[in-house]
């Protein structure tokens, strides 16, 4: 039985002698730094420098941890970076983080990070503790680490620049490999001393002497380098790949080798294989370098210099240069055809693609250019095309072949190199061939003409079916018409029908008709926006609803159902599950995507629609004109799965300006009173972390919606009372949709000494016991005013009865006596006559007394009390005359509640009324009416008398000032109004709130 050792060590002995026994290729291509390397123009570049957060333009070295983060080593210190912002991590402010020159980064599959510094320093990063692996060497004593590679067992490796050594770390143990374990040095020394694995977890080393793999026991040197070189980078097929002197040679995983290419015009500081297998070389004079089936290109970067490359999840590379910090190359998705493609002018209004895939261009100057291959990327003149026509307005593809040309000065067919001039002689502006190639022209301010069989049919220009400018055929066969003057016109049958735009202005002209499916048509409008036409019904996209429609210009919709809009603002893509919900009402809103320079889109202005501005050729590839040339879109993105997996991370807490830590599930403590509390979170996507939008809620606050944040990465808190809280906060995704994992974490704001329970409590007992003994002294006052109400009522009581029963009747005696005393006989005559005065004068006092008694008794404080004895008093002061009383009271009135000085002053101001009427206006009737309203006790005396002009009457005139004096004083009015010859009417109001 071998023992595993041995047995892995034959295969790498055969590996061994395979490699020495295989030829080198002697005629590997030279690959030299100058233009004959083709430049790739596939790539969008962006970059980032120390004006953006980098702590230094100085990096290293990059690599991605699993929740999405970009590390970026430099010089001057290590940086976190989520696709906005950098985070740095300083050795000062880091514990366990030795040294701010970082030179090497690696992320294990355990998810931990690797940090490698200089002197020899190896830091890693566990959750978000920094844990020291191998301290630093004492200063000018030790070179940095180089790289870092990770075997089949899960142990690390990292290689040392000097003194030539490569170290491995498992479970807690170091283990140091130098010359004596087979790396290979050399008489003059060794250096760029690398470490690298193989897709199937064989470490191999590389340095400028020699390289090769590791059996288990010691390496194996089986290549010199001749003094240069000494570069690795895995190799998708299992192998490895290395620069050997002035070879790129590829290890396969059999054991033989391959030279690729001459690299003696190159001075390569490394290599990477992306995902899809293409090599990427960073060099010190020639910058980036791609190989990939075989065909080298340089791709276009900040300088000549390029020192560090890697290639995120998402697919996007990353580069170094010294002019910059750090730079992403993103696949290009948008493209120009311009003159140097082959174009007349850049100034393009219609496109299409005929049978064959290739594109046709109109455009300014008379342009009509064709694809020289289905590619597009080149175009030529077609041939046969003469130089006469003027005014080229639009290109239509004709499905039996060839394309439809509408021009200035009338129709022209082009096919098989051939031309020929139809019969329709007027300007074109657009064409439709119809599934039953029938071919509708619209013409300049004319009809709409059907051109069939080289005849010419003008479509009748009633109800404005004139000046048509865009063209649709949907898939139902229904042909569509869109005038410059804002008006849609549909065909089924025979004749055009109008299909009405609401909010549709005069002017505002159609600039597309879309189909989509059979039962749905996308219609645009200069200024009117965006309108639906579904089964009949008619929909406008809201104003505000997130997609700018003051200015459409031209859409595409794909079989995916994204929508493509041209805009005078630039290009909007809105997916259909967005763009539907609005159309329908059940939301007010949409989700837009805007490109711009950072897409790679370039600054362009979108031509109108109406002239056939838009095309999809076979390939997929969208197509629209501009006034910069063709813009070709590829309209599916880079299939990215891992974005969807991202967590959506809280990067910070911080407490009135104090980072506070993150215990995992345990909740933070949050001290009273101790200032805003600020929360960091993000969503570590690279590619395009400016489309994700967040929003967050706060639970415990008694409000737990949904705040939205969107494009916001800071939720900050002024004030928070005493209580346990759980912040949430979500992401959206570049399609409108929310992600469906969340980030949260809960926490307690701790009360202060005020705010606690038993504070409160005590405060609160306090506060009873207060309330207690305030109630209790309220209520003893109230027991002693209610007492005095009660004595006081009693005393009136008394005072009522006692006047009543003593000087009442003593009154009323006197008066009887003198009665008796003047009807004696044998009285003299004067003598009768003043005892009868003095009968009469003591019954008015009676009569008086009365008046006074009733109003002192508090049993006639009620309002029906108080209409009942002014009606009584009425009637007894109006029986002795000749006038006629008429009284009007109502059916019911309520025992409502009348202070005693109030109804005096009423009783007065009745009296003063009725005196006035009987004395001075010579009236045959008197009506008393009492009304109740709105909680307002009205009093009406009117007579038919002489009537009187109020403003003769002289201002020493009592009676009538008494009167609104009187109502006055208890909150109401007294109102006069009279004219001679018309009577008089008193109105007395009083409140009764």
């Amino acid at each position: 039985m071998f023992k595993p050792r041995f047995r892995l060590f034959i295969p790498l002995l055969v590996f061994a002698w395979a490699v020495a026994t295989v030829p080198r290729s002697k005629s590997a291509p030279v690959v030299a730094p100058d233009v004959s390397i083709p430049v790739s123009e596939d790539y969008v570049l962006r970059s980032w420098g120390v004006d953006e957060g980098l702590p230094s333009n100085r990096v290293t070295s990059l690599t991605q941890t699993p929740d999405g983060y970009l590390w970026v080593g430099t010089l001057g210190g290590l940086a976190r970076f989520d696709g906005v912002r950098f985070t740095t991590f300083h050795a000062e402010n880091t514990p366990r983080l030795e040294s701010d020159r970082v030179h090497a980064l690696f992320t294990a599959r355990d998810g931990s990070l690797w940090v490698g510094l200089d002197r020899g320093g190896v830091a890693r990063r566990v959750g978000d503790q920094f844990h020291v692996i191998a301290p630093l060497a004492p200063p000018l004593m030790f070179g940095w680490t180089t790289s870092f590679a990770q075997d089949a067992s899960g142990a690390v490796w990292f290689g040392y620049e000097a003194p030539i050594k490569v170290s491995r770390w498992v479970d807690g143990q170091l283990t140091a490999y130098s010359k004596q374990d087979g790396l290979a040095v050399g008489t003059g020394g060794a250096h760029d001393n690398q470490v690298a694995s193989t897709a199937n977890g064989t470490i191999w080393y590389a340095n400028t002497v020699g390289c090769g793999p590791f059996d288990g026991k010691r390496f194996q040197s089986i290549d010199p380098a001749g003094g240069r070189g000494g570069r690795l980078a895995r190799a998708g097929n299992g192998g490895m790949w290395a620069t050997r002197g002035d070879r790129l040679v590829r290890y396969h995983p059999d054991g033989s080798q391959e030279t690729v290419a001459d690299l003696s015009a190159l001075s390569v500081n490394l290599m990477i294989e992306d995902s899809s297998g293409t090599l990427w070389l960073g060099t010190n004079n020639a910058g980036l370098i791609r190989f990939r089936e075989g065909n080298w290109a340089r791709v276009p970067v900040d300088g000549s210099a390029v020192t560090s490359v890697f290639e995120d999840r998402e697919g996007d590379i990353w580069v170094r240069t010294p002019s910059t910090g750090v730079s992403r190359l993103h696949a290009r998705r948008f493209s120009l055809r311009q003159t140097k493609d082959g174009l007349r002018d850049d100034d393009t209004s219609s496109v299409c693609a005929d049978n064959e895939g290739r594109l046709w261009l109109a455009g300014r100057g008379n342009m009509l250019v064709r694809a020289t291959d289905a590619t597009n990327r080149t175009f030529t003149v077609p041939s046969g095309w003469p130089d006469w026509p003027r005014g080229i307005m639009t290109v239509h593809s004709d499905p039996t072949g060839g394309v439809w040309v509408g021009t200035g000065h009338g129709l022209l067919h082009m096919s098989e190199g051939m031309f020929r001039r139809e019969s329709l002689v007027n300007p074109v502006t657009a064409l439709l061939v119809d599934r039953n190639e029938v071919l509708w022209a619209a013409i300049v301010k004319g009809p709409l003409v059907r051109h069939q069989e080289g005849q010419d049919v003008r479509m009748p220009e009633t109800g404005g079916l004139t000046h048509v400018v865009s063209l649709a055929e949907d898939p139902a066969g229904r042909i569509w018409a869109g005038t410059e003057e804002g008006l849609v016109f549909q065909k089924s049958g025979e004749p055009f029908v109008p299909v009405p735009l609401p909010r549709a202005q005069t002017g505002d002209g159609i600039r597309f008709i879309v189909p989509d499916g059979p039962d749905t048509v996308w219609i645009g409008a200069f200024r009117g926006g965006l309108y639906r036409w579904r089964d009949g019904r008619i929909s406008r996209l809201p104003d505000g609803a997130g997609l700018p429609i003051d200015d459409l210009r031209s859409l595409i919709i794909t079989a995916e159902g994204d929508f493509w809009v041209g805009t005078a603002s630039g290009l909007r893509r809105v997916a259909r599950d967005e763009i539907e919900p609005v159309m329908d009402g059940r939301q007010t809103s949409l989700h837009c995507i805007a490109y711009g320079r950072d897409d790679g889109l370039p600054s362009t202005e979108f031509s109108l629609g109406f002239r056939g501005a838009t095309a999809r050729t076979p390939d997929g590839h969208l197509w629209f004109a501009t006034l910069r040339g063709a813009l070709e879109i590829l309209p599916k993105e880079k299939p990215s799965p891992a974005v969807a997996a991202l967590p959506v991370l809280i990067e910070e807490v911080k407490v009135g300006g104090t980072a506070m830590g993150l215990n995992g599930n345990v909740g933070l403590l949050i001290p009273p009173r101790s200032g805003p509390l600020e929360i960091r979170y993000t969503l570590a996507q690279l590619s395009a972390p400016e489309r994700f939008r967040f929003r967050y809620r706060l639970s415990g606050s008694g409000d737990d919606s949904w705040i939205d944040a969107d494009r916001q990465r800071t939720a900050l808190f002024t004030h928070l009372p005493p209580g346990d809280y759980r912040f949430e906060v979500a992401a959206g995704g570049a399609d409108g949709r929310w992600l469906p994992k969340t980030a949260s974490f809960a926490f307690t704001v701790r009360a202060a000494w005020w705010e606690t329970v038993w504070f409160r409590a005590s405060v609160g007992l306090l506060g009873a016991l207060a309330l207690a003994a305030l109630v209790r002294l309220g209520v003893k006052r109230r027991m002693r005013r209610l007492e005095q109400e009660n004595a006081l009522e009693r005393e009136r009581t008394r005072i009522a009865r006692d006047m009543h029963d003593d000087v009442g009747a003593s009154l009323t005696r006197i008066a009887l006596m003198s009665e008796l005393a003047a009807d004696e006989p044998n009285l003299a005559p004067a003598a009768g006559e003043q005892l009868g005065a003095i009968a009469n004068a003591a019954r008015s006092v009676v009569r008086t007394l009365d008046e006074i008694v009733w109003t002192v008794n508090p049993r006639n404080d009620t309002l029906d009390r108080l209409v009942g004895y002014l009606t009584e008093s009425a009637r007894v002061f109006l029986a002795p005359t000749s006038i006629a009383a008429d009284f009007d009271l109502p059916l019911q009135i309520p025992a409502h509640p009348v202070p005693s000085d109030t109804r005096h002053h009423v009783l007065l101001a009745v009296k003063e009324a009725l005196n006035n009427a009987v004395k001075h206006a010579g009236a045959t009737t008197i009506h008393f009416r009492v009304t109740l309203s709105g909680g307002t006790l009205a009093i009406v005396i009117a007579d038919d008398g002489r009537g009187f002009a109020p403003d003769t009457v002289a201002s020493t005139s009592n009676g009538l000032l008494n009167s609104q004096q009187r109502l006055a004083s208890v909150g109401g009015t007294c109102r006069i109004e009279s004219q001679p010859g018309a009577g008089t009417t008193v109105t007395l109001t009083l409140p009764l709130s």
